[in-house]
């Protein structure tokens, strides 16, 4: 094979295994926030007290608890479906594989980054609620679970279906305890307004920078196009919340 006849192979791979699936990612990170949106708005009615948990008031709306529950139970099916599917196909990849790990992945962040901490239970102290695990409480469960996903990912200790779901719930972890989470060690000279803006451009520009690494390099394997758009993706996310929604 000559190198012009390599490099055309070279970019249809990229397109397939790495823009392909970025845009698919995109996708369905469109349906499901939209979805989060129309069902949350649809009842505002509080089931619980509204309390000041990291920094922000929670929101313990019907319409977030009933859209937490579906996410919860889509998250599993979607999962569940990709892991399958995984197992049938001849790469372990696909198409199929991908968008069901990317709906399982998302809505398991849903439900348990942006809805579970909003709710809470009553004890003998009064009532406690759910850790909120983009804050800086979560640090003691994200780096365990990044060393548990990455040697998954290392290992290929788990069919690609279910280490992809995790991989994009990680990834969005990862986007939001990096803003978030890091607030606590700089508050004593920043504003968050104005330590966003830092640590998303920060952090976000360096792995925007390694993700396409992955996804347009003639070394990377498909396995690696796919993890790389999941990270390009989270990383652009905070350069574009740093960039202009926190200066908005």
């Amino acid at each position: 094979m000559n190198d012009r006849s390599e490099m055309k192979a070279s970019l249809k791979r990229t397109l397939r295994e790495g823009i392909l699936p970025l845009l698919e990612m995109v996708a369905v990170m469109i349906v499901t926030v939209l979805l989060f949106r129309l069902i949350r708005n649809a009842d505002g009615r509080f089931v619980q007290p509204s309390f000041n948990v990291g920094g922000d008031e929670t929101d313990p709306s019907r319409g977030r608890l009933i859209y937490m529950i579906f996410a919860f139970i889509g998250s599993s099916v979607f999962t569940v479906y990709a892991t399958i599917l995984s197992k049938r196909s001849e790469t372990g990849r696909g198409h199929g594989v991908w968008l069901c790990a990317c709906a399982g992945g998302l809505l398991m962040w849903q439900a348990l980054g942006e809805c579970l901490w909003h709710f809470g239970f009553r004890n003998d102290m009064g009532f406690t609620n759910f850790p909120r695990i983009e804050s800086a409480q979560g640090w003691i469960m994200m780096i365990p679970f990044t060393a548990f996903v990455i040697y998954a990912v290392v290992k290929d200790l788990l069919p690609f279906g279910l280490r992809a779901a995790l991989g994009v719930f990680w990834a969005n972890w990862l986007g939001a305890i990096a803003t978030i989470g890091t607030y606590p060690l700089a508050l004593k000279k920043f504003s968050a307004i104005q330590w966003y803006p830092i640590v998303c451009l920060t952090v976000g520009i360096p792995l925007v920078a390694l993700s396409a690494v992955g996804i347009f390099g003639r070394r990377s394997d498909g396995e690696v196009k796919h993890y790389s758009a999941m990270l390009f993706l989270t990383s652009f996310g905070m350069i574009f919340y740093g960039a202009v929604i926190c200066t908005v």
